[in-house]
């Protein structure tokens, strides 16, 4: 255990409850507290949220004013055909995007 390390065994102990304390002298801090007290290179940083991805459902990286092929009021079998042949990324994105 490496609160062990940093304390010493006698002064770990566990409360009735089963909360883990820091014992100094009289003062029984709960260890999670005493963590607090630490310098802040000792602490342990957050875990990171998020993918980083941005949010929202439509992808911003479809061109404006373009007619989606792939959507019921503008359905173009020629026009996904064609960007099947010449553009597949831009394709991919009509796809998803329905």
């Amino acid at each position: 255990m490496v609160l062990k390390n940093k304390l010493g065994s006698d002064q770990i102990e566990r409360e009735a409850d089963g909360t883990v304390v820091v014992v100094n002298g009289y003062q029984r801090t709960p260890v999670a507290e005493w963590a607090k007290t630490l310098p802040a290179w000792m602490q342990k940083a957050p875990k990171p949220q998020g993918s980083g991805a941005p949010s929202g459902g439509t992808p911003s990286s479809l061109p404006t004013g373009v007619k989606n092929p792939f959507a019921p009021e503008s359905f173009n079998l020629t026009e996904q055909a064609r960007l099947f042949k010449t553009d597949r990324d831009l394709y991919d994105r009509f796809k998803a995007n329905r």
